[in-house]
């Protein structure tokens, strides 16, 4: 029998084990590495993707040599929806059509839409060396951060938040050190990384 592949890997996955995996694309892309004891001798090799969650898929991936990487991507007439809890494991096969166990689970959700512009309070009058301060919520539930630029930063921000609806202190790190006009772009960010436009 070929051998027990690991746990698919999934195209453009974010997040973190602990707080969960997301994607934002409904027909993503699905790896994984596939061998056989008897190494090239024993022929091409294909993943055995299964894919549980909403109408459950099992479909053959693409055929490699013993240690290649096999791939199978969501066909468009069936995409992933939002906010399901789905499972994807894999299979070996070789070309006799044996099977190896069942691999490790990956366990993911989809995401399709951004969070909704942020509301910032009035930030006012800021002191020369002074950072600049200010409230943030949104009315998105999952904002886990919110990403904030000052006067010509290029390159946001990020503010973790443990609550995205109640208004979150932030603090800018860069004092304010030129008199004048200033503005403060903010936009709210979910945990599968989607953002919202800015405000």
């Amino acid at each position: 029998l070929p051998n027990t592949a690991g746990a698919p890997s999934l195209v453009g996955v974010t997040g973190a084990a602990a707080a969960g995996w997301w994607t934002t694309d409904s027909t993503p892309t699905f790896r994984s590495v596939v061998s056989d004891p008897d190494g090239t001798a024993g022929g091409q090799l294909t993943g055995l993707f299964n894919l549980i969650g909403g109408p459950d898929m099992q479909h053959s991936g693409s055929s490699v040599n013993s240690g290649g990487t096999s791939e199978w991507t969501v066909p468009a007439t069936t995409p992933l929806v939002e906010n399901v809890l789905y499972t994807a494991k894999v299979k070996a096969k070789d070309y006799v059509d044996l099977s190896a166990a069942w691999s490790p689970s990956l366990q993911f959700r989809v995401d399709l839409t951004n969070p909704t512009v942020p509301t910032v309070d009035p930030i006012g009058t800021v002191p020369l060396g002074s950072p600049v301060t200010f409230q943030a919520s949104s009315t998105s539930t999952d904002v886990v951060a919110f990403c904030y630029g000052v006067k010509v930063d290029t390159t946001p921000t990020c503010e973790s938040t443990t609550t995205s609806t109640s208004p979150t202190p932030i603090t800018a790190a860069a004092p304010v050190s030129t008199a004048g006009p200033a503005w403060v772009s903010v936009v709210a960010k979910d945990a599968a990384g989607r953002v919202s436009t800015p405000v």
